[in-house]
């Protein structure tokens, strides 16, 4: 979001909460990317790909969060007007974490022009010496 000012402005303008700007970070960047190892008991058949029993499966959910066929040809962008907001971050099914429904999660603030409290420092073009 820092990266892009347009993104930026959005926030700053009031026109997206603090909850769409966490909602899109955690899509895009899932706190956690990959779940632990695991290997397959038996052979599985999954779309035409053979695991065979003993070989190794890794869950990917950086990549579930990039999905183009769930969130568009932008998929691997940060936008954070994305009408899609699910992600996996939280779990999924008996998994999905109850930590998602406790309402002390969500950015609180007492106006959506609370984004005025953002100060961009500028990057520096050439580093210091």
């Amino acid at each position: 979001m820092l990266t892009d000012a347009g993104q930026l402005d959005l926030i700053r303008s009031g026109r997206v909460t603090w909850e769409d700007v966490i909602e899109e970070s955690l899509r895009s960047q899932a706190p956690v990317p990959n779940l632990p190892l695991r290997f397959a008991v038996e052979d599985i058949d999954i779309g035409g790909v053979t695991l065979r029993a003993g070989e190794a499966i890794l869950a990917c959910y950086g990549a579930a969060g990039r999905d183009p066929l769930v969130y568009g040809r932008g998929a691997g962008q940060f936008d954070v007007t994305r009408a899609a907001k699910e992600h996996l971050a939280f779990g999924y099914g008996v998994h999905h974490a109850s930590a998602r429904h406790w309402p002390g999660w969500k950015p609180r603030s007492r106006s959506r022009r609370s984004s005025s409290v953002i100060r961009i420092c500028p990057w520096p073009s050439t580093p210091a010496s």
